[in-house]
């Protein structure tokens, strides 16, 4: 009787450990695939180069990030440019639905005439203006 509780020990404490493992194996697949589908919505190094009538417009991010159907995040230091200027600054939004872009950091728009520094702009594409944000200093370049 000594012998048979030892043995029914043993096979319950095997079954419980077997249990055990098996649930920490599944727990930690499930942790892993929500890691995966939170992080899909992104892409880092993101480059790409739009057409549209107005010409081609050049993007570059070091990480794009998709909110909702109206915003996507150029995150870190990004720019926008195309055949009559470019702009870098850093965490740009911009809807590509509407072509409107913002951003509340430094900012430097270069063309072949001017140089812009700000703290930040918005760029309307319906009125095709942007306007610089916060203190801001243009520079007219020499021909």
């Amino acid at each position: 009787m000594f012998n048979i509780n030892k043995v029914n020990y043993f096979v319950f404490f095997l079954i419980f450990t077997c249990l055990s493992v098996q649930a920490l194996i599944i727990f930690l697949n499930n942790k892993s695939n929500s890691y995966i589908k939170e992080q899909s919505n992104s892409l880092d190094r993101f480059e790409t180069i739009m057409f549209n009538k107005d010409g081609n417009n050049l993007i570059k991010a070091d990480k794009l990030i998709y909110i909702d159907d109206k915003q996507t995040l150029l995150q870190g230091e990004s720019s926008l440019k195309n055949e009559n200027y470019e702009v870098k600054s850093f965490n740009i939004l911009i809807n590509f639905s509407t072509g409107n872009a913002e951003s509340s950091h430094n900012t430097n728009l270069n063309n072949r005439n001017v140089n812009v520094i700000s703290e930040g702009f918005k760029f309307n594409n319906s009125t095709r203006i942007i306007n610089f944000v916060g203190k801001t200093v243009v520079t007219f370049l020499n021909e």
